[in-house]
């Protein structure tokens, strides 16, 4: 489900941060969030956030493919 929170300025440039959420056997949870860039809070409320859900599979079959050690050792730093 999407969320708008806040007031977008149209002078201010957006910044966009990305967190993982979950990490499944062959998918991954990810939350996105969008900050006015120019503002100097540091505990900025997000002006809008939104969640997706990515499932690896095998390009030949189609079918869910487990995620690989690699991946997933990349994806744990994104935890939030």
């Amino acid at each position: 489900m999407d969320c708008w929170d806040s007031f977008v300025n149209p002078t201010y440039e957006l910044e966009v941060g990305i967190g993982v959420t979950k990490i499944g056997n062959s998918s991954v949870s990810y939350l996105v969030a969008v900050f006015n860039a120019d503002e100097n809070d540091v505990e900025a409320t997000a002006v809008a956030q939104g969640r997706f859900v990515h499932v690896y599979v095998d390009a030949e079959t189609r079918k869910p493919t487990a995620i690989s050690d690699k991946m997933r050792l990349s994806l744990e730093k994104l935890l939030v």
